[in-house]
């Protein structure tokens, strides 16, 4: 996919998993009169409840420029790729480019054949190709 795409996409996860604990929220629960039954519910996020959600909850709130900076910096940088929304009509195309050339070729197996030249198919020849061509 297009680097630009793939930039969207880390920046979504990024705020997912940012975006998932109210750190503000919840360091002011520290200025209340009465301390928190569990101080550490609020310094960790969901630490009572689901463990691998910590690390990686504080990781991504309090090193996100990092983290994306790094992701960024290592995607590849392909002029050939495709979007996601262009990619269902290029595979479309490929299957239907890719069910000819086997077409082509198993005539030209039977071809051979009839001129007295033995050849061995493909294992991977579409059934509905050596059906119809065989007819």
């Amino acid at each position: 996919m297009p680097r630009e795409e793939a930039i969207a996409r880390i920046d979504a996860a990024l705020a997912v998993l940012s975006g998932q604990w109210d750190w503000a929220a919840n360091a002011n629960r520290f200025c209340f009169p009465d301390p928190p039954d569990d101080p550490r519910c609020l310094l960790v996020p969901y630490a009572h409840n689901d463990i691998t959600f910590i690390i990686p909850a504080f990781l991504a709130a309090a090193l996100t420029p990092v983290i994306r900076e790094r992701l960024v910096a290592a995607l590849p940088d392909d002029p050939n790729t495709i979007s996601s929304a262009e990619r269902p009509a290029k595979l479309e195309a490929l299957a239907a480019e890719r069910l000819d050339l086997e077409r082509r070729e198993e005539r030209l197996v039977l071809e051979a054949e009839a001129a007295g030249v033995r050849l061995d198919r493909r294992g991977d020849l579409t059934p509905s190709v050596y059906l119809e061509t065989a007819l």
